[in-house]
């Protein structure tokens, strides 16, 4: 079996959710670890039994609503990846746009607490942009 002919074979699993193609892409990009690129210059190549195996298994997971990032075992935050599995909160969208206004408001004297910091994406990111401690409790 080609990659093509996998990616369609996911799909077909994963029915008509609103992001199926996106999510299959992503599914066999992170089995076969190749970038987009990658899997579009040379969707013909075979796939091995095993890489089959393991990407139907997450299409199997997707159909019943795990979200990508557990999936994947991670999830970009401000450009950056970090590791998340199903005991970690997935950082929302709106999340990037608090630390946005944190970053904006940040002087050389703030300190920053994150509670709940989870995979730390958030204390990371803040402690990256703007060079000031940060405290993560979790």
């Amino acid at each position: 079996m080609t990659r093509k002919e996998l990616l369609k074979k996911i799909v077909s699993e994963l029915g008509h959710a609103d992001h199926a193609i996106d999510d299959a892409r992503q599914i066999l990009m992170h089995v076969l670890n190749i970038s987009h690129a990658d899997f579009l210059a040379h969707d013909d190549l075979e796939v091995t039994r095993g890489q089959r195996s393991k990407a139907t298994k997450l299409a199997k997971a997707r159909s019943q609503h795990t979200p990508m990032a557990y999936l994947l075992g991670s999830r970009e935050f401000f450009g950056r990846s970090f590791p998340v599995n199903k005991h970690t909160l997935i950082s929302r969208p709106e999340t990037e746009l608090m630390v946005e206004e944190a970053v904006a408001l940040s002087s050389k004297d703030t300190q920053f607490i994150d509670v709940g910091t989870g995979s730390g994406a958030i204390a990371i990111t803040l402690n990256l942009e703007t060079a000031q401690p940060v405290i993560g409790v979790d």
